[in-house]
C-alpha cells in the first residue's frame, strides 16, 4: 500500500523539527540556560510529539500480518535508522575527538539516541502488533497492546529512580532505557491514525479543542511556575510527578494538532507551510547533520542573552539561528543526495530522478 502524504501533517513534523534543533541551539551553540525559557514550555510536548507523529506515519493497517512482513519493515528501518546514525557517529567523533565508545554507551549519545530508541519502537511495535494479533482482535487487540505500552512506560521511569539497581549500569545507557518512556506516545501515535476518522470527529467537536488547550495551559502553569511546581514535588511522589508531565506532554501534542488541523489550508497552501513541509519531509537529513553544525561556539549569544534576559528576544535570536541551521542542513542534504549511493547510505534512501517527457516527432 501506498502511503498518501498529508500536508499539514509534514508541517506539524516541520514545526517539531524546528523545536528539536531550537533546544540544542541553545544548549550547545548558545550554551545558555536561562532562568526562564519559552524552551521549558517546548520541552514538554517536543518529543513526545515527534515520537506520536513517528508512529502516526508508520501506522498502515495489516503492515504487521506475518513474521515475514515483520522481517522486511524492520530490515528496511534498520538501514534508515541505525546504518546512517553509525555512520555519522563516527563522523562525529573523528571531527570532535571525541570516545566513540563513550559516545554508544551514554543515554544521549551526544543528541544521537533519536533515531536509535525510534528503531526500538518499530522494532517493540511491529513485534507486538504481529505476536497479539496471532491471539487477539478487535477491542481486545487494542486493551492488550494499551497495557503493554503502559508496562514498557512504567519500566523506563523504574529506570531513572533513584532505586533502580541498573539507572547507572553500561547496559541502560547503552540501550537507553530511560528514553523508552516515550514509547506510549508512538503507540497512540499508530492508535490515532488506525482510527483517524474518529480522532478528527472528537477535534471537531464543540468545545473539544478548547478543553485540551484550556487543560495543557493549566498543567503548564502547574509545572513550570516554581512556587506551584515545589508545591506539586513535595505533595507527589516520583512516579506521578513523572505521569503529571507525561499527561502535560499528551494535551500538549493533541494541542499542537488541533491547531494545525484547525490551519491546514494555509499549512498545505501558504509559502510558510510550504517551506514547514519541506523540513517535515527531511527530517532524518536535518536531525543527523545538525548535531555537528551546532558545535559551533556561539557563547557570546548566550552571554548577550544573560545580560539581556528577556524570553521574547531570546525566542526570536534562537529562532532565527535555528532557521540558518536548518537551512545549512538542507543545503548540505541536497550535496549528499546527488548521489544515489551516498543518499542511500547516509540516508536510507535514494531520490527518485524524475522522468523526462518523450517529445513526439
Amino acid at each position: 500500500m501506498e502511503k498518501k502524504r498529508i500536508g499539514y501533517i509534514d508541517a506539524m513534523r516541520g514545526f517539531t523539527m524546528i523545536l528539536v534543533v531550537y533546544n540544542h541551539v541553545l544548549g550547545f551553540s548558545f550554551q545558555s540556560d536561562p532562568a526562564f525559557s519559552f524552551n521549558d514550555i517546548f520541552i514538554t510536548f517536543r518529543m513526545p510529539l515527534f515520537f506520536f507523529l513517528s508512529g502516526f506515519l508508520m501506522y498502515r493497517p495489516n503492515l504487521f500480518r506475518t513474521g515475514a512482513g515483520v522481517g522486511k519493515f524492520l530490515k528496511k528501518k534498520a538501514m534508515v535508522q541505525l546504518v546512517p546514525t553509525i555512520i555519522f557517529t563516527i563522523a562525529f567523533c573523528l571531527i570532535f575527538r571525541y570516545s566513540y565508545h563513550d559516545l554508544w554507551f551514554e543515554k544521549a549519545k551526544c543528541g544521537y539516541w533519536f533515531t536509535v530508541t525510534l528503531f526500538y519502537f518499530f522494532a517493540l511495535y511491529a513485534l507486538g502488533d504481529w505476536t497479539l494479533g496471532r491471539f487477539l482482535r478487535g477491542r481486545a487487540k487494542i486493551l492488550a497492546g494499551t497495557f503493554a505500552a503502559l508496562l514498557v512506560y512504567a519500566f523506563s521511569k523504574y529506570s531513572l529512580s533513584a532505586g533502580c539497581p541498573w539507572a547507572n549500569s553500561a547496559i541502560c545507557g547503552f540501550v537507553g532505557f530511560a528514553n523508552l518512556q516515550y514509547f506510549i506516545f508512538f503507540f497512540i501515535g499508530a492508535l490515532v491514525k488506525a482510527h483517524f476518522d474518529a480522532f478528527q470527529d472528537l477535534l471537531d467537536r464543540k468545545g473539544t479543542a478548547g478543553c485540551i488547550v484550556s487543560g495543557f495551559v493549566v498543567l503548564l502553569f502547574a509545572l513550570l511556575l516554581p512556587q506551584s511546581r515545589d508545591w506539586i514535588v513535595s505533595r507527589l511522589s516520583f512516579p506521578f510527578y513523572s505521569l503529571l508531565k507525561s499527561v502535560a506532554g499528551l494535551l500538549g501534542i493533541f494541542t499542537v494538532f488541533a491547531c494545525f488541523r484547525r490551519n491546514r489550508y494555509f499549512m498545505e497552501h501558504s509559502r510558510v507551510g510550504n517551506w514547514l513541509q519541506g523540513i517535515g519531509t527531511r527530517t532524518l537529513d536535518i536531525y543527523l547533520i545538525h548535531l555537528i553544525l551546532i558545535r559551533t561556539d556561539l557563547r557570546f549569544f548566550g552571554d548577550f542573552l544573560s545580560r539581556h534576559a528577556n524570553p521574547v528576544t531570546e525566542l526570536f535570536l534562537v529562532t532565527a539561528v535555528s532557521i540558518v541551521v536548518i537551512e545549512l542542513c538542507l543545503l548540505i542534504s541536497d550535496v549528499l543526495r546527488s548521489s544515489d549511493f551516498v543518499a542511500k547510505l547516509l540516508f536510507g534512501k535514494v531520490i527518485k530522478p524524475t522522468e523526462e517527457p518523450v517529445s513526439k516527432s
